[in-house]
Order: structure tokens, then C-alpha cells, then sequence
């Protein structure tokens, strides 16, 4: 086995180690505000207080203090203000934290992520406060990130453990490039390896792979080339690389491949991440050609001050990398992550952040309260509750882009793995996810322990509800049709689900519907236990079924009613709830002028006035029943074949009285709220048949 060694942390950098030694800067270089600013005072109190000071500093000033501040305040913002900045010195928990308020942006806007300076102390190891380490744009010290990788190994046991090793055989195929070598070769048992997690981009996605021959080519991306010395330089000998691991002209090789990623990744030692550029030929900063910015300094009055450098999340969530698809389920399993930025390398595990320039004693317990230190990047909970289990999972995950299409269940496969191998397993059928042994379908008690399910505790029709349950999920705005995949599936979507989607639905018991799966013969199979088992062996080519489903429900057939101003002006304050809504199912209350109003919300892509969606406002569509307490109805329309295709879906209760007159607007919140809504179920109150559809 190969094992990672490692060296005491050099600290920072020295003065004398600086490769252009900063100049003095005394109170004769500075403006007459900084003159009169005592950094090292905000340093000394005992004061446990805020002190605030608020100063205004541009970034060509001439004084350097100014620059030096509004540079600092100013990390995290793509473009500066051309206005200058006010800058905020707030003393906080000993340390002194900048923040940075754009100048004429409206009070209460947003702050940079939390931003810090400190002076250089080349004591801090002996502080139990943290400091700031000075770093070098050009090398990186490892020593740092073996330090970071060897506490979560040899502290962090129950968090960060890898893999059972009846887990890992599994692994089958794997492949790994040997480093000192560069040769790829079969995966010695037991092997301590690094997996890389990066963007291909368009420019390499068409480069030769390693398919049948056993060394690198010649030249790789420089990601790929900078990864290899990273593992290097950990005293480490193999690198996982999708690129060159898997045979990409195999099918069969890249399937079985895809759908083990999460043990592939959850067994590495540790993952590089790379999140900076936008393809594999940016590399990893400070590592091999490419240099970081140089990290703002100043020397005052004898005392070098940085900058951390922002806390590096920020740089992290808005990287290329964290908009991919592909990566969300690398960075998900991995148990260390490296994570290279433009700026410093950022390490998370399980239960520890640290990035490179903030330096506190690993051995004992910070006090996070004096670390620039918020939440983490990585949910790495798997559990089976509503809004925390795999729906969790697949909102993020809608939220990124995929450069073909037809991946979309391939790239959440380890996920979906991860979920169907629990002892209370969560299946799928395109996406949709059949929970059928949660408590909200199999009627479990609410405190339930139940590791092994038990039929006694199951409703009949329960695989029916959980399947339904699975179907009523929303997006966040109308989108296109992703082609090849069912419109009742998310994953016939191209944008992200709602944040809330599933969420509120734990009311399932009554459930009413039945549904079948239709086989390639066009035979239709009733959906069953055995059945779902079968549909899990196939994987994401669904071998022997079809994207259409046979469905019998109670059905509303009904028409659209648009209104061009939405709600009337005697309920504007509560266009919040139903901002912008112009389509309802209307019925006629009873009274005069008195309404009842549930809201539609589309899932197509249809715009006022244009063709589709006067189409939507004539035709008659069908509104089918999932369950009436889930207050969920699925919108559908009928497509030429007589198949028909979700287009959306209606909020059946509570119902909206539309009335005229009846809204006291004095009236508290509250009140007008209920008075607003209507307590009555559209499938209470509309003629309704049971109705058997197909659905595709």
C-alpha cells in the first residue's frame, strides 16, 4: 500500500523569503484618514465589542493604505467600482475583518464574502488564534495539504472512512495511472489512490483517450499534467482520471464505469478538484506554468499586514466546475477534497475546512468563532426524509448544465446507486424517484426504526402512491423539452426543479391511482416490487420498456382560464403568493361576482400571445388526480397517437375566491389571507371521471 507521508507545515513566509521585498510604508506615505487609523490598536483590545470604523478608499489612491484596503475589500467583486469603495474595518474576535459596501449602492446590499487582514506572525503556531499565512503566487507548500489530508485520516475515522471493503470489490476494471511511470494499469488490490474531478471542456471532450494502449500520450492537459505532479508531490503514486481510466469507445467499459463513480471516488484517498478555468487545459495554480495573483500586502511600520484572501467558497460555487453536471456527484462522494482556485487551495473532508491562508493548530479544537470559517460546500447527507433525501439530491443537482443531453441520468448514476443499495432502498424510472418504503407511503410510525421493511406496515396500493408521489415534482420556470426522455420525468426537462420540489408531499395514503410500465412489444406490466427490481438491473437504457406509462386516475377534463391583469387590484398584497400568475381553472362560486380560482403553473415553455399557449388557453386539457390531500394535480394535454404529455400542473386546494368587494383591506395579514383562500379541493367540487391515459 502505498502511504502519505508527511512534513511539519513550513508557516509563512519568511521576510526575507519574499522574492520583491515590500516597501516601508510610515504615516508620512499615508492620507490623513489612514494616518490616524492604529490597525495593530483593533488587535490589542480586550474589548470583546465590535469596533466599527468606516473609511473610504479607492483603488488608484495614493495612499497606500487605501489601495491596500480597497484591493482587499474588493476580492470577490468581477469588476470594481469605478466610484471607489467604502470600506469597513470592523475588530471582531481579534482579528480585523473588512467588508466592503460598493459606493451608491443602496444601503443593506450585499457584502463581499468575509474578508480579513492580519499581520504576518511567524509565532502563530504557539497562538491558539488563527492567522494569516502568507503564500506564494508561484509554488505551493504541500507540506500545508499533507498536514490538512493526514488530521482527517488519522482523526476523523467514523466521518471519513473509506469504503467497506466488501464495497470495494465491487470496483471492478478500475484502472490507474502509475505517476512515476505514466502508465495505466490494473488497480493493485488495496491501492491509495487520488481521483481527479475537473472539466473536460469542448476544446479536449474530442482529444484521443488511452484506450487499448498502456502509457499516457505524450502531451496531456495541463490540468491532468499539474494533477499528476500534485500526487507526486503528496508522496503519492496513482491518479484516477476518467480520461484516461476508462476505455471512452467501450460502451459496455463506459457504463459500468458510470454507474460505480460513487465508489470509485469514495474510495480514493483523496480528489484534486479542479475549480478554476473552463477546461482541462487552464491547470492547477501554483503548481506547474500557471500563477496565482499575488496576495495584497503591505508593510507598515515594520509590520507586513495580508490579506486572506476571502473565504474561497464563494470562488468555488461560482466556478465553471461547480456548474457541470458531471461534477456534482465527484465532489458529493469524495471523502477529501483539494480544491484548487485561482487564488489558494481550499481543503474540505466531512468534519474540517482549511484553505492556505489561514493557519490555526490542527491538534486542537478551534474555536470556529475566530475562524473566517462559514458553511461548508458539501451535503454529504444521505438520508430518506422529505427535502433530505435523493429529492434533495436531484434539485442541486438540476441546477447545473451538461454539454449532451442524453446524460442526464448517467451523470447522477452513482447517486442513484448510493440510494438503491440502502437497507431502505429508493428506486428510479427515468429519474423519478419510487421511495415506496418511506413512512409517508408505507405508513410507518412517525418515530419509526425500522431498518428492514415490513409489509404489515404498508398500505395497499403503496408502490402505486410512492411512484405517484415521485411524479409531482415542479420547476423552477418553464423550460424546454429535453429530447429522448418522458415528459413526465424531470429528466425530460432541460432547467432546474423548484427548491421546494417534493417537499410538502408526505400525504399519500390516499392515493387512488394505478400505474403499469409498457414493455417494447407494447404490452403494458403492472407496477410491482419484482417489476421496480427488474427495472434497476437494467440501468439508464431501461432495456425492454418503453418512456410511456398506462395510468388510471380520476381525471378533471377542463379549460384554462387566462386573466391579463392576474388577480384584481383588491388583492394586490397578495401578488407575492401568486406573483405574475395569469392561468387558473375557474368555477363559478355561487354568487354573483364570486369566483373559485386554482393556479396553473406551466411547465412548457409558452409565452403570452404566442402560438402554444392560445393553443393551451382553448384546448380542453385533462387535469389527473395523484392524491387529493397532496393538493397536487398533473396538467396533461393529448399529443397526435392519442399519448398524452405533461405540460404542467395545478395547485388543487386551497382555491382562490376570486370576489370583488369582499376584501376588507384593512384587514391584518392573516385574516385577509384566509379570507383570500379557500379551503375547497378542485376535485371536490368539479365533475370528475376515472380514467385510464397514457402517458409519455
Amino acid at each position: 500500500m502505498t502511504t502519505c507521508t508527511c512534513s511539519t507545515p513550513k508557516g509563512p513566509i519568511s521576510l526575507m523569503e519574499r522574492p520583491i521585498p515590500l516597501p516601508e510604508t510610515t504615516s508620512e506615505h499615508l492620507c490623513a484618514q489612514c494616518a490616524s487609523l492604529d490597525l495593530s490598536a483593533f488587535l490589542r483590545s480586550e474589548d470583546s465589542r465590535p469596533d466599527r470604523l468606516r473609511l473610504k478608499g479607492r483603488m488608484g489612491s495614493a495612499c497606500p493604505l487605501c489601495r491596500f484596503l480597497a484591493t482587499t475589500a474588493s476580492i470577490g467583486y468581477s469588476t470594481p467600482s469605478p466610484l471607489g469603495l467604502n470600506t469597513e474595518i470592523v475588530y471582531l474576535a481579534r482579528r480585523v475583518s473588512i467588508r466592503l459596501q460598493p459606493s451608491g449602492s443602496p444601503s443593506g446590499s450585499s457584502f463581499t464574502p468575509d474578508c480579513c487582514i492580519l499581520p504576518v506572525d511567524e509565532n502563530s503556531k504557539k497562538s491558539k488564534w488563527p492567522a494569516i499565512r502568507e503564500i506564494s503566487p508561484t509554488s505551493i507548500d504541500f507540506s500545508i495539504l499533507q498536514s490538512w489530508l493526514l488530521q482527517c485520516r488519522n482523526h476523523h475515522s467514523a466521518s471519513c472512512a473509506p469504503p467497506d471493503q466488501m464495497i470495494l470489490q465491487d470496483i471492478s476494471g478500475l484502472k490507474l495511472i502509475d505517476c512515476q511511470t505514466r502508465q495505466v494499469v490494473k488497480a493493485p488490490r488495496d491501492a491509495t489512490y487520488v481521483a481527479l474531478s475537473y472539466v473536460w471542456g469542448k476544446s479536449h471532450a474530442a482529444e484521443s483517450t488511452v484506450l487499448n494502449r498502456s502509457s499516457l500520450p505524450e502531451t496531456v492537459p495541463r490540468t491532468i499534467e499539474d494533477a499528476l505532479q500534485v500526487v507526486l508531490r503528496l508522496n503519492l503514486k496513482y491518479l484516477w482520471v476518467d480520461k484516461y481510466c476508462i476505455d471512452q469507445s467501450s460502451a459496455t467499459e463506459l457504463a459500468q464505469q458510470i454507474s460505480i463513480m460513487n465508489m470509485i471516488y469514495s474510495a480514493a484517498f483523496c480528489t484534486i478538484v479542479a475549480a478554476c478555468g473552463e477546461d482541462a487545459s487552464f491547470g492547477l495554480p501554483g503548481v506547474g506554468l500557471r500563477t496565482r495573483p499575488a496576495q495584497p500586502a503591505i508593510r507598515l511600520n515594520g509590520q507586513v499586514w495580508v490579506s486572506s484572501l476571502g473565504d474561497p467558497v464563494t470562488a468555488i460555487r461560482t466556478s465553471m466546475w461547480a456548474s457541470r453536471a458531471w461534477t456534482y456527484q465527484e465532489g458529493l462522494f469524495s471523502r477529501r477534497r483539494l480544491i484548487f482556485t485561482e487564488k489558494q487551495v481550499y481543503f474540505e473532508c466531512n468534519n474540517l475546512r482549511c484553505w492556505e491562508t489561514v493557519s490555526y493548530d490542527l491538534h486542537s479544537e478551534p474555536d470556529k468563532r475566530n475562524v473566517p470559517i462559514g458553511g461548508g460546500i458539501f451535503d454529504t447527507s444521505f438520508g430518506d426524509e422529505p427535502r433530505g433525501g435523493l429529492d434533495k439530491h436531484i434539485i442541486a443537482y438540476t441546477k447545473r448544465s451538461l454539454s449532451f443531453q442524453s446524460d442526464i441520468i448517467n451523470a447522477l448514476s452513482g447517486v442513484f446507486r448510493l440510494y438503491s443499495r440502502m437497507p431502505t432502498p429508493t428506486r428510479h424510472f427515468w429519474g423519478v424517484p419510487m421511495d415506496y418504503n418511506s413512512r409517508w407511503t408505507s405508513g410507518w410510525p412517525a418515530n419509526s426504526t425500522v431498518i428492514k421493511p415490513n409489509p404489515s406496515h404498508r398500505f395497499e396500493g403503496h408502490i402505486d402512491a410512492a411512484f405517484a408521489r415521485g411524479l409531482c415534482w415542479h420547476l423552477a420556470m418553464p423550460c424546454p423539452r429535453r429530447p429522448g426522455f418522458p415528459s413526465w420525468s424531470w429528466s425530460g426537462w432541460i432547467g432546474p426543479l423548484g427548491h421546494l420540489a417534493w417537499g410538502f408531499l408526505n400525504k399519500f395514503r390516499d392515493s387512488q391511482v394505478k400505474i403499469w410500465l409498457q414493455r417494447d412489444n407494447g404490452e403494458h406490466e403492472r407496477l410491482s416490487e419484482p417489476v421496480i427490481d427488474s427495472i434497476s438491473k437494467c440501468g439508464p437504457a431501461y432495456t425492454g420498456y418503453t418512456p410511456i406509462l398506462r395510468i388510471e386516475a380520476w381525471v378533471i377534463d377542463t379549460k384554462l382560464t387566462y386573466l391579463a391583469d392576474g388577480l384584481n387590484d383588491a388583492r394586490i398584497r397578495h401578488r407575492r403568493v401568486y406573483p405574475n400568475q395569469r392561468l387558473f381553472i375557474s368555477i363559478e362560486a355561487g354568487g354573483d361576482d364570486d369566483t373559485l380560482r386554482w393556479p396553473v403553473t406551466l411547465s412548457v415553455q409558452a409565452a403570452e400571445g404566442d402560438e402554444l399557449y392560445g393553443e393551451l388557453c382553448r384546448e380542453t386539457l385533462t387535469c389527473v388526480l395523484l392524491s387529493k390531500a397532496s393538493g397536487f394535480g398533473l396538467l396533461v394535454r393529448r399529443r397526435t397517437g392519442g399519448i398524452m404529455e405533461r405540460i404542467g400542473h395545478v395547485r388543487i386546494s386551497p382555491a382562490i375566491l376570486n370576489s370583488e368587494g369582499s376584501f376588507d383591506d384593512t384587514e391584518d395579514d392573516y385574516t385577509a389571507y384566509n379570507d383570500f383562500h379557500k379551503d375547497v379541493n378542485l376535485f371536490d367540487i368539479a365533475p370528475q371521471v376515472r380514467r385510464t391515459i397514457l402517458l409519455g
